[in-house]
């Protein structure tokens, strides 16, 4: 087993190391990874790289009994990076571009970036692939945090990726001034839709079907929510606002089509949710409404708190009711 930390040699005075190891040696320590933030070190300028002082330092380390993790460095770009390919700067929520100084300022879509990250890594993986003192491989880990990009080609291949999973393509859209009533015949919704309200998509069907269409207007026999089968599962989109008892009707729908069952029936405004323990059920009320709320459970349900019996209870105005029952 191996008993590691994370070393930057980089960081140090060479005359340092030495110090360190034996440090590191005398702590129990046999392993560390190292290189994560190396490639201004590593690669000084385009074309150049430099392995000498990581070749010592791998070494020195081995010496004293301590193997090493070796980082690619594709995470940290050096300055000449971005000042000789500025399109590869990430553009966060705001819009303003990132700058060279700090982590996750880089865009991992853009092929200049790509190209020189592979370029790096690949020269390190080359160096090292047969050093008996290397014997693991470390990969950045934090691809999420804190990299979410906005520009245009991030913003491109997002949209992309939502029409792929979608089968659908928006040709335009635009406000409703005033409600447009949808289809009576969508069967998969029983009858129940209403209306549409707010806005509405164009919907072009690609590879998706639409399970309800409008009923009027200029939109009429458009689609208005569509269904996608995609990979395993299904995705579907509602290219308009629903309220009221349209909304109630779609929520059904969507969770017949997806298989869930209703957590239990209760009185328009509760809110119903269920956690299980191995052997408990928890069920938690909620009455958000401005008067009492009924609710039946059965018999062998009982209050969280004070296990007294709940078969029926009486949820206050603005309060929550847990109880449960044994599996």
């Amino acid at each position: 087993m191996y008993y590691g930390v994370a070393y930057y040699p980089e960081h140090w005075p060479e005359q340092r190391w030495a110090v360190d190891a034996k440090l590191m040696q005398e702590a129990g320590v046999n392993g560390v990874r190292m290189g994560e933030f190396a490639w201004s070190v590593l690669q000084p300028r385009e074309g150049e790289y430099r392995f000498d002082w990581l070749d010592r330092a791998v070494e020195l380390l081995a010496q004293h009994g301590i193997k090493t993790m070796m980082c690619t460095c594709s995470r940290t770009p050096p300055p000449w990076v971005f000042t000789k390919y500025p399109e590869i700067r990430n553009t966060p929520a705001d819009r303003l571009t990132s700058n060279y100084g700090h982590r996750y300022t880089v865009c991992h879509n853009s092929p200049t970036f790509r190209h020189l990250s592979q370029r790096i890594d690949r020269a390190v993986v080359e160096h090292y692939a047969d050093n008996e003192d290397v014997i693991a491989w470390h990969i950045d880990n934090e691809i999420g945090a804190g990299s979410t990009c906005y520009c245009d080609i991030c913003r491109g291949n997002f949209h992309d990726y939502l029409r792929d999973m979608a089968g659908i393509e928006i040709d335009d859209y635009g406000a409703l001034p005033e409600p447009l009533l949808l289809c009576e015949d969508a069967v998969e919704f029983e009858g129940d839709l209403k209306q549409a309200e707010l806005w509405a998509d164009e919907i072009i069907l690609t590879s998706a079907r639409a399970v309800a269409t409008y009923a009027e207007g200029w939109l009429a026999g458009t689609p208005a929510i569509t269904v996608n089968e995609h990979g395993e599962g299904k995705v579907v989109y509602v290219g308009t606002v629903l309220t009221g008892e349209t909304l109630e009707a779609f929520l059904r729908w969507l969770r017949r089509l997806a298989g869930v069952e209703s957590v239990l029936d209760v009185p328009p405004g509760v809110r119903a949710f269920e956690r299980r323990s191995r052997d408990t059920r928890f069920l938690f009320l909620l009455n958000p409404t401005d008067s009492p709320q009924p609710v039946t459970l059965g018999d062998e349900w009982r209050d969280a708190f004070t296990g007294e019996r709940a078969s029926a209870i009486d949820i206050l105005p603005v309060d929550v009711r847990i109880v449960t029952l044994g599996l």
